[in-house]
């Protein structure tokens, strides 16, 4: 995901039409929503199993991104 997010970030800068820069910013929020929506997820997995509970959530960088 973060190689996608690099993709559309460095489509953003150089494109020059205004509609293309619309379709990116929003593929760019879609990234991110799915992001914070996948550590959602692991963070709650060991309460909805505690079968799970030894699966460690990743810290991505993309997450901490994009709370900044």
């Amino acid at each position: 995901m973060a190689e996608q997010f690099k993709v559309l970030e460095h489509n953003l800068r150089v494109s020059q039409n205004a509609e293309q820069r619309a379709e990116l910013l929003k593929g760019i929020s879609t990234v991110i929503v799915i992001e914070e929506l996948d550590q959602l997820i692991l963070n709650d997995l060991p309460r909805l199993n505690p079968n799970l509970a030894s699966v460690t959530p990743m810290n991505r960088p993309l997450s901490n991104a994009a709370r900044q």
